[in-house]
């Protein structure tokens, strides 16, 4: 039995029956569903936020809780039109300005072969698209666009290109366009910026509570810049530390650490993601050890915390 992962079931399912693939021979797998089992295999007690593109056009975010059950699902999946042709519809956007609307409709209706080479030209090389790398993206041009532009514009491709950007941003030689990386950087802000923004909001949602790991999974996220720069974002997130101290007292009931026969032996320190939390910390005594065991109250999340009772 072979799996395949894939994003779209319906397409390879029509596939799959004109190939003459036995169904018992081989499963589909979506990428949500992967993603769901790969975070079943991670450590409990942790949620995990996972996005995914849905299509080619929207980008669905999860939230995951794994727990001693499996997996439970924390809330509602959300999400918006942010996935990879929100990037393609600049690439559209930047030939209609250099051709013109003409042309590029008319290589659809005279040649719409070459239409999808563009855009698969363009797909190939924005996966490997590195922004730091400060060089030009290259992708091939179809011919039949090269004389529409002429056409409907009365100049080549190169003289237009000469026209409208300066030779360091965009320049065209023998059949291919290359643009620079700093242009086609800012084809990925917008999808970038609101797809962030959606799930900035979710981490302040007190109700999910903490999510400790992100999953960026297929589609638009297996681009480098696009999975690199949401990372980004979220590697630099603010991060907070609470400390609980620890005191012991001779008396029965003491009411302040300052009465007398109040020590203190210690502290407990807890790192977290929203600034403001309730923490419950327990001392289990009765085996060989001191154990402490400290809860952060919103989220339910408990962890084995470190009583720190060295320092002066």
């Amino acid at each position: 039995m072979t799996c395949i992962v894939v994003d779209s079931v319906d397409a390879d399912i029509y596939h799959m029956s004109n190939a003459g693939i036995d169904s018992d021979s081989l499963t589909l797998a979506l990428e949500p569903e992967v993603a769901s089992i790969w975070c079943k295999s991670r450590e409990s007690g942790i949620q995990y936020a996972h996005s995914q593109e849905a299509k080619i056009s929207l980008s669905d975010i999860c939230i995951h809780e794994i727990n001693k059950d499996g997996l439970k699902q924390i809330g509602k999946a959300s999400g918006g039109p942010w996935g990879g042709t929100n990037v393609d519809r600049r690439l559209l956007k930047f030939f209609k300005r250099l051709v013109g609307t003409q042309a590029l409709e008319a290589l659809k209706d005279e040649g719409m072969n070459d239409y999808f080479d563009l855009i698969r030209c363009f797909e190939a090389s924005k996966r490997e698209f590195d922004e730091e790398a400060n060089k030009k993206m290259s992708f091939k041009v179809p011919g039949l666009l090269q004389e529409l532009c002429e056409r409907f514009n009365g100049k080549t491709l190169s003289d237009r290109v000469e026209e409208l950007f300066n030779a360091d941003k965009v320049e065209f030689k023998r059949d291919k366009i290359r643009i620079h990386s700093s242009e086609v950087a800012k084809w990925f802000d917008a999808p970038i910026s609101s797809l962030v923004k959606h799930i900035r909001g979710i981490f302040e949602d007190r109700q999910i509570g903490i999510i400790h790991t992100i999953v960026l999974v297929g589609g638009v996220n297996d681009e480098v810049k696009y999975a690199d720069r949401i990372l980004h974002k979220f590697a630099q997130r603010d991060c907070w530390s609470s400390c609980v101290r620890i005191y012991r007292s001779t008396e029965h009931s003491p009411i302040y650490v300052t009465d007398p026969g109040c020590e203190y032996i210690g502290k407990v320190e807890i790192e977290h993601s929203i600034d403001y939390v309730t923490i419950e910390v327990t001392l289990l005594f009765g085996t060989t050890e001191l154990m402490v065991k400290a809860r952060l109250k919103e989220s339910g999340r408990e962890r084995v915390a470190v009583l720190q009772c060295l320092e002066q």
